[in-house]
């Protein structure tokens, strides 16, 4: 069996920023409560290159971006974004995609032979259907 995941470690970004749009450009995380207190859950591009990364604590994120916003993380929406994306790829494509994580999705690849030249095709097709959704 082929499998193919296609992975969107800042899906909650994406959907922070959906929300509140005054948050593109900005360096954002996603944070949830662990612990000892708030850690990033995912972080948006500005933030990663300012040094945040998801499993830091607040704090130690803040400390090395201090114009970071924090917003919620809201695992119950990020799924539900991942099963309206498998249901395009289900119809659009192949009936066998899951949800694997809160940021991923997969599908097998069998009986795609046909459709595509290979693997990589079918793959770049998946990812594009991905993209547009």
């Amino acid at each position: 069996m082929r499998v193919l995941v296609l992975v969107m470690p800042r899906l909650s970004v994406q959907l922070a920023r959906r929300e509140a749009p005054e948050l593109r450009g900005r360096p954002v995380a996603t944070v949830q409560l662990r612990g000892a207190g708030p850690v990033v859950a995912a972080a948006s591009a500005e933030a990663s290159a300012a040094g945040v990364e998801a499993g830091m604590a607040l704090e130690a994120a803040r400390g090395r971006c201090p114009a970071l916003a924090a917003v919620p993380a809201k695992p119950a929406a990020e799924l539900n974004e991942l099963e309206r994306l498998a249901a395009v790829l289900r119809a659009k494509a192949t009936p066998h995609v899951a949800v694997a994580t809160r940021e991923a999705v997969a599908a097998d690849l069998a009986g795609l032979e046909g459709r595509f030249a290979d693997e990589l095709a079918a793959a770049e097709a998946l990812a594009g259907l991905a993209r547009a959704w």
